[in-house]
């Protein structure tokens, strides 16, 4: 493995022990607190980090990893791909014959899932570690790698949560990574567009939820819905197969 490309694997995976260490640090404040506190850690450090050890300024580090200006036209394949996927709880709700409620804080659940999965999970997935590893590669084995990264960086989760949280979540981040990568280049190299489908998919139970038995069968469909419209909707597209295929 060359030599930045192992630089790069440690600093990606120390941020994501930070991310998931700070979140159970910061569990016991009010979630709309502990989501902005893991959010400003994360972003802090690889900051700092892309700062000290590529030796970028604080404006093009912070352009680096996704954080910067886009065009409106560069967030509506997210946005659009957003409205679609909410639109898919009642779809459910009337398949499942399940009445899904909206929680009373949805507000600043939603606003707390923007910063964590939104924002800090995006700058760590996508604007670092993906676009470090585009920038001398190919997409398709940018994200072939990423994924990889994104296995390894999962397991020591098994160690400290319940599998049948932490095998779910493994296995819709990966089914997810190659989406938002794509999100994450059809919106200028920004994380933003990612960042709306990401808050969105994980809106269930934060922000909808239901008080029926049929609950868990509720997550599974609703996971299986967002790993689904997404990769139909990519390989659809002639643009991201053309991108897929360039050597």
């Amino acid at each position: 493995m060359p030599i930045g490309n192992f630089k790069l694997f440690l600093i990606f995976l120390a941020a994501f022990f930070v991310m998931h260490l700070s979140g159970m640090w910061f569990a016991q404040l009010p979630y709309i607190l502990s989501a902005l506190l893991v959010s400003i850690t994360v972003v802090s450090i690889l900051l700092l980090l892309n700062k000290w050890l590529y030796n970028k300024t604080t404006k093009n580090a912070a352009t680096d990893i996704g954080l910067k200006s886009v065009t409106i036209n560069s967030l509506i394949p997210g946005l659009l791909l957003s409205i679609l996927l909410l639109l898919m709880y009642p779809f459910l709700g009337c398949i499942l014959d399940t009445s899904i409620s909206i929680q009373k804080n949805w507000l600043w659940n939603t606003i707390g899932l923007l910063l964590t999965a939104g924002v800090t999970e995006e700058v760590l997935f996508r604007g670092f570690l993906f676009a470090k590893l585009r920038a001398t590669m190919n997409f398709r084995k940018a994200a072939v790698i990423s994924i990889a990264a994104f296995s390894l960086a999962h397991l020591p989760m098994f160690t400290y949560m319940d599998w049948k949280i932490a095998l779910p979540s493994t296995l819709l981040a990966i089914g997810l990574s190659v989406p938002f990568a794509y999100l994450y280049e059809k919106a200028e190299n920004s994380v933003w567009s990612a960042a709306l489908v990401h808050t969105s998919i994980r809106t269930i139970g934060m922000v909808f939820f239901t008080e029926d038995k049929n609950y868990t069968v509720l997550v599974l469909s609703w996971m299986s819905v967002s790993l689904l419209i997404p990769n139909i909707l990519l390989l659809c597209s002639k643009q991201f197969r053309k991108l897929w295929t360039m050597k």
